[in-house]
């Protein structure tokens, strides 16, 4: 006795196998079958992976079905369909080269960068001129913090506590930070 989930499944093989034959002999409306079956599976996948080039690569792998119907060597039709479709992807993002800065976009971002590091080197000087401010014992504590050296060594150095040493650290750097927004504003 033969199932009725079998059948269906020999009536898809049977329809999948006349589709592919029509296909491999040139026959429109087989091609036509298959894109109404599988177009849009395509698009789905390709849309997701590359949403502005989307339409040009959907059109590239249908040509690409048509043109390799013949080389079709059996198994899931939707799944020769998707790794056509990623292989022009690939294609795509292999031969796609970086479009080249006009002018003005070259001197804009010259300018920016210009700007940029005029501003790094202001808020440095800016940052010079708060750290002078602090004691001088504090800038010595900050600087060898900064530098890596042990919280300990620190301590024994200017002979205070470990935890009095953090303490200044995070007490000048409030400071900085002070000093800092009020050259700011």
């Amino acid at each position: 006795m033969v199932s009725s989930r079998n059948m269906s499944i020999d009536i898809e093989n049977q329809s999948e196998a006349a589709l592919v034959a029509g296909l491999r002999s040139g026959d429109q409306a087989a091609f036509r079958t298959l894109y109404e079956q599988f177009g849009k599976r395509l698009e789905l996948f390709v849309k997701n992976r590359c949403p502005n080039e989307a339409d040009d690569l959907i059109q590239q792998t249908w040509l690409k079905v048509w043109n390799s119907r013949d080389r079709f060597e059996g198994g899931k039709l939707g799944a020769w369909i998707i790794t056509i479709a990623r292989n022009t992807i690939y294609d795509h993002f292999r031969k796609a080269k970086p479009e080249p800065l006009a002018n003005e976009s070259i001197v804009i971002a010259e300018m920016a960068t210009q700007s940029l590091r005029l501003e790094q080197e202001e808020e440095l000087a800016q940052l010079r001129d708060c750290s002078q401010q602090l004691p001088e014992t504090s800038q010595r504590i900050v600087r060898e913090f900064y530098n890596g050296v042990p919280g300990e060594k620190i301590a024994a150095a200017e002979d205070i506590e470990r935890s009095t040493v953090y303490t200044r650290v995070h007490r000048a750097l409030a400071s900085l930070r002070k000093c800092m927004e009020q050259k700011r504003a």
